[in-house]
């Protein structure tokens, strides 16, 4: 198991089962192979933008400009880009409106020199494996956790199952961990990705 994965889920408490499986090279592969309902066994996508945009990392949290994105959908889906890019649009729109009636003070310092910046609309696509050697520091194999220092979106889909199955950052194994927990823990930013 990849030792930032093991990390996060030991610091964080989340109770979690390795997995070990015959080689796999996609989630969905992944879940025949061990025989679990694709609706629980997650896949994650760097997705890529043409743009940057001001966006929060987690909720709550300061914010920050990305053009690269964590998106996990159910092993069965596909990820829908038009989805993802009216969401990240609506998100930073709502964004720009609860920080244009803020008084100056009260704003992030950054934003207090370079001012909010406005929503813009943003084309994406699946990212190169250059991208996530390069912003991620990892291989191929990526786990739905906030170890990347990017943030993560998440289809509302995932959270209505009891367990989630994700990568361990091997093409051997993977983690089962409680959904519940996991929620709590990683509080990913939820909306609809896939079709």
């Amino acid at each position: 198991m990849d030792k930032k994965i093991q990390k996060f889920l030991e610091t964080n408490n989340i109770k979690f089962e390795s997995i070990k499986h015959r080689k796999v090279y996609t989630a969905f592969n992944s879940a025949e192979t061990q025989h679990i309902n694709p609706k629980e066994v997650v896949k994650t996508v760097l997705v890529k933008f043409d743009k940057q945009i001001a966006f929060l990392t987690q909720p709550g949290d300061k914010l920050e400009k990305f053009n690269l994105i964590l998106v996990a959908i159910p092993a069965g889906k596909h990820l829908d880009f038009k989805k993802i890019d009216k969401f990240v649009l609506d998100v930073q729109t709502k964004l720009y409106k609860k920080l244009i009636k803020m008084k100056p003070e009260v704003l992030p310092r950054t934003l207090r020199s370079t001012g909010v910046p406005a929503p813009i609309k943003v084309k994406s696509s699946i990212a190169k494996e250059k991208d996530i050697a390069g912003k991620l520091k990892t291989k191929y194999l990526l786990a739905p956790l906030p170890i990347y220092d990017t943030p993560l979106l998440m289809d509302k889909k995932l959270t209505l199952v009891k367990n989630l199955v994700f990568s361990a950052g091997s093409f051997t194994e993977s983690v089962k961990v409680p959904a519940k927990t996991y929620l709590k823990a990683v509080t990913p930013i939820l909306g609809s990705f896939g079709k």
